[in-house]
């Protein structure tokens, strides 16, 4: 048994947006196996016993409370997540002898430069100091083959895992009592990369040549360019907006619907970061169209069984053109590609599976 102290400046009170709700499954792993310290702004009633207050302190002062923060708790191991938390725990293992872990979902500095949140030499410095610090971890997680690709050859021992999924908490739907209504439903952020305007372009499309449709939203964040592209394209009247809801309600909720959509473009977010709405949607066991990008694409010969997966262009025609097509398949064909996309989901994307090879890495 390790004794792991995670360590990140970040908000997990109350999760409501992917990445929180993340970590806090990857720490529920842990402690099956490990001690477990978590060292952040803050955290739910569940990790209270477990928590200690991110420091305040700046510079010199904050890596000495950093190091008491290790040697009082006698760690093993320091694991944080994403780029922006790579420097302090490897001052740390100089500093106190423990091993570190990073688990990366995307690439920070191509997300920033396409944002313009920095300029070219901010870029360049990001980069090469990512590049410096991740040669310096013992345990690197990634999500995509792709990403892990991105930083060969040093990456070619690092550990590759999925989204995950609480099936307990999913509402099965597979079974669900035809209604007569065609519902397409969408669970997560607003974000300009989760594309959800070409979804809203595709409803309007096939809604104008003859499909009977309406749209369940269930989202978080600011929603006002989304109200006003409904409004827009003649859809704020056939649309069910629900915001910023606890994740349990938001399963209850979008099982109302008839078909998911991840309706993601390429871009440099999307190409590396696995949609981890993905697992959450195959568990529904409500048919799911998602655009071929990124992880998506690295897998697209298992995905293509349990999903309608289109290509990553003209994607508001394209994802138009599959809603009609399911629009026209019987309840029962719909409700066969669900089963199998919930029994996917079961095999291969709970977090007890996914806590296994993560666990592996700390014993």
């Amino acid at each position: 048994m390790s004794r792991i102290l995670f360590l990140l400046d970040i908000e997990l009170d109350s999760p409501k947006r992917g990445t929180p709700l993340h970590i806090c499954a990857t720490f529920r792993e842990f402690k099956k196996e490990h001690d477990l310290y978590i060292c952040a702004a803050s955290v739910p009633q569940e990790f209270q016993r477990e928590f200690i207050p991110y420091p305040r302190e700046r510079g010199f002062s904050k890596l000495q409370a950093l190091r008491r923060i290790v040697t009082e708790h006698n760690s093993t191991h320091v694991y944080t997540v994403s780029q922006s938390g790579l420097f302090a725990p490897v001052i740390l293992k100089y500093l106190c002898g423990v091993k570190i872990a990073v688990e990366l979902h995307g690439v920070n500095y191509d997300e920033f430069y396409a944002a313009k949140w920095i300029g070219l030499f901010g870029y360049y410095y990001m980069k090469y100091k990512v590049w410096v610090l991740l040669h310096l971890y013992d345990t690197v997680f990634v999500m995509s083959t792709r990403l892990r690709d991105k930083y060969l050859p040093m990456s070619k021992h690092w550990t590759l895992v999925r989204g995950g999924v609480d099936m307990s908490e999913v509402v099965d739907a597979s079974s669900n009592r035809a209604t007569g209504k065609f519902i397409i439903g969408y669970m997560g952020n607003a974000r300009a990369y989760q594309g959800l305007p070409y979804l809203i372009e595709a409803a309007a499309l096939a809604r104008k040549e003859g499909v009977s449709l309406s749209l369940n939203l269930i989202l978080s964040g600011d929603i006002s360019a989304i109200h006003d592209l409904l409004e827009e394209k003649g859809l704020l009247g056939v649309t069910t907006l629900h915001h910023d809801v606890p994740h349990t309600e938001a399963y209850r909720l979008i099982a109302n619907s008839s078909v998911l959509v991840i309706p993601r473009a390429d871009d440099s977010i999307t190409r590396y970061a696995f949609p981890g709405k993905l697992a959450e949607y195959l568990a529904t066991g409500i048919p799911t169209i998602a655009t071929q990008i990124g992880p998506i694409d690295e897998m697209k010969e298992e995905f293509a069984r349990v999903a309608l997966l289109v290509p990553a262009t003209n994607i508001a025609r394209t994802i138009a053109d599959v809603i009609k097509r399911l629009n026209s398949m019987s309840i029962e064909e719909r409700r066969a590609l669900g089963r199998r996309a919930r029994e996917y989901a079961q095999q291969k994307f709970t977090w007890e599976a996914r806590g296994k090879i993560m666990n592996a890495q700390f014993r």
